[in-house]
Parts: structure tokens; C-alpha cells; sequence
């Protein structure tokens, strides 16, 4: 494949051909190991597991949930509100049918403290 680099400085370009040379190397195979170098460096930077995404919508929606679902059942995943429930069954059924399939949700009772949690594996919980 043909990459056309435009606007880089002369100076910084005879640079790095001295050094790729000095090293035995081709500038494909520099510019490939600085990208893969700083792409493997900026997905450690910014990666957000499931469980940080869920706990980020939770913490920053907690209010508006107590003020309209006080008392009710509230399934989290994916980052996002899945369902209000009634009652622990219709959370529980809603947990086996989050689709894609989750690692980690959050599953509570609004505006009560809890005293257990729980986690399950790829939805390894069955009815």
C-alpha cells in the first residue's frame, strides 16, 4: 500500500531515515512500529471496561432514578438504563435477555440501600 505523508518537516524526515538505516530497517517498517506503538499505548490510556461504563451512567443518572423510580427495580448494561421493573422476576427475566450478552450489569432496588451484590459470568445466571 502507497501512504503519502504531506507537511512533514525535512529535517525530522532525514532524521528518521538515518536512524531507520542505522537500524537496519525500512521507513514502512519504522512507521509501522510507531503506530502500533502509539495505538497499544492509547487504548491502554482510554480503555473503559463494561463495568466503568455502567457504574459512569448509574452515578450520573442517580438522582433523576430515585426521583421517578423510587421503589422499583432498574436493570443497567451496556452503559445504558435496559428496563424498570416491578418486581425482581421481571428483572431477573430481563437480565437473560439482554442482547448482545453481558459481563456485568447492575441490578437494584431504587432509593434502598444494599447490603449483598452479586456478579455473574457471561450471563452464566439461569433461570
Amino acid at each position: 500500500m502507497t501512504l503519502v505523508i504531506k507537511k512533514l518537516n525535512e529535517r525530522t524526515l532525514r532524521e528518521l531515515k538515518a536512524e531507520a538505516a542505522r537500524r537496519g530497517l525500512t521507513l514502512a517498517q519504522v512507521f509501522e512500529e510507531a503506530v502500533n506503538t502509539w495505538l497499544n499505548q492509547n487504548r491502554e490510556a482510554y480503555a473503559i471496561t463494561e463495568t466503568d461504563r455502567n457504574n459512569d451512567f448509574y452515578e450520573s443518572n442517580i438522582a433523576e432514578l430515585e426521583a421517578q423510580h423510587r421503589g422499583k427495580y432498574i436493570l443497567v448494561a451496556h452503559g445504558r438504563l435496559v428496563g424498570v421493573y416491578e418486581n425482581l422476576d421481571q428483572a431477573g427475566e430481563a437480565i437473560n435477555a439482554i442482547t448482545p450478552k453481558t459481563a456485568q450489569a447492575i441490578l437494584t432496588k431504587v432509593g434502598e440501600d444494599v447490603k449483598e451484590f452479586g456478579e455473574w459470568l457471561g450471563g452464566s445466571l439461569e433461570r
